[in-house]
């Protein structure tokens, strides 16, 4: 009778080691990396809460846009938090001044998918950025619907 009991190599098991290994170094990474992230967006909402009324509408597109392209974050919460940073500063404004805004910015009827794509563009943006661009203006047309 023959005995087929297989053993195990010590390669292979020094590759499935070194795979965990591995991947708990890169979650403890990606993990500190988030919390990193998510204080930098925290701090960034308070100081856009705080912002001086006097910021016209395209004033804090430009500070979005400013504070977006430096954001020491990971890109995608930048990305994803830029919309309600934009929302925190216009509500700093006062109505009169969001009114007079709206009017002159946004203007009145539906919008289209274009709608801020020119404006954005002569900016001369990076194509990330001419993309938050964009949503910060379709930020603002529902902003000025709301009112």
């Amino acid at each position: 009778m023959e005995n087929n009991t297989m053993v195990a190599s010590p390669w292979g098991t020094r590759v499935v080691l070194a795979c965990l290994a591995l991947s708990t170094a890169v979650g403890v990474w990606a993990y500190s990396r988030y919390t990193d992230s998510e204080k930098i967006l925290t701090r960034a909402a308070e100081d856009f809460k705080h912002r001086p009324a006097v910021l016209s509408l395209q004033d804090c597109l430009d500070e979005v846009i400013q504070w977006e392209s430096s954001c020491p974050a990971m890109l995608t919460l930048c990305d994803h938090y830029a919309p309600k940073l934009f929302e925190s500063c216009l509500q700093s404004q006062t109505l009169a001044q969001r009114q007079q805004d709206c009017a002159k910015i946004v203007g009145n009827g539906l919008k289209d998918a274009h709608f801020g794509y020119e404006p954005c563009l002569q900016r001369k943006l990076s194509r990330r950025l001419t993309k938050i661009c964009t949503t910060l203006y379709m930020v603002s047309d529902n902003s000025c619907r709301a009112l």
